[in-house]
């Protein structure tokens, strides 16, 4: 008997006046939550967009330090190497001139 009640109550439709009720009801939310959708979309896509932005200037300034700094170890490099080459040049050269 109870099983009979609930499988009727279940199959039961809303009565007319409250479907139609909530058929109102559903269309205006519904433009109101497309507009709503619309709107956080559009957000979110800026949102994606100001992140992915800020994502390849990181990288392209982490790319451009890491260059500077290799080609700055590099140049030191150069300069250490020609100084110590024109301090054993000097030396000799000095050695070679007879005093006066």
């Amino acid at each position: 008997m109870k099983q009979s009640i609930l499988v009727e109550l279940a199959t039961r439709s809303p009565t007319p006046s409250l479907q139609c009720l909530k058929g109102s009801r559903m269309n205006e939310k519904s433009k109101q939550r497309i507009d709503a959708d619309n709107a956080f979309l559009r957000t979110q896509t800026q949102s994606m967009v100001r992140e992915r932005i800020l994502s390849e200037s990181d990288t392209s300034a982490q790319a451009r330090d890491t260059n500077t700094a290799r080609l700055r170890e590099l140049r030191l490099q150069k300069e250490t190497q020609e100084r110590e080459a024109a301090a054993a040049i000097l030396p000799k050269a000095r050695k070679d001139r007879k005093p006066d």
